[in-house]
């Protein structure tokens, strides 16, 4: 069962690295931020891996505590997107 979990810890680690890259090149912001979310929830699946394999329920706190921080922080950089991509009533009027 060890080797199992051992295994799993090993593919979310090479997923999180694929996601890092995805990062680093990604093609638009909206790439990017999903991948940083993605990195997040594969963390915290690494944790919860940790955490059966260490017998220590620590690390399935923190996974739920990042899973609900990555949740509010993926939320923030969406409306920040948006807020930079919606027009504003000042260059509406100029016919900007």
């Amino acid at each position: 069962m060890k080797y199992l979990i051992l295994a799993a810890m090993a593919v979310h680690v090479v997923l999180i690295l694929a996601c890092v890259w995805k990062v680093w090149a990604g093609e638009n912001i909206i790439d990017r931020i999903i991948s940083v979310d993605v990195i997040g929830l594969l963390f915290s699946a690494l944790l919860v891996l940790l955490s059966l394999y260490r017998k220590n329920a620590l690390y399935m706190d923190l996974a739920l505590a990042l899973i609900a921080l990555g949740g509010i922080g993926t939320l923030a950089f969406a409306k920040l997107v948006q807020h930079k991509n919606t027009p504003t009533e000042d260059s509406n009027r100029n016919g900007n």
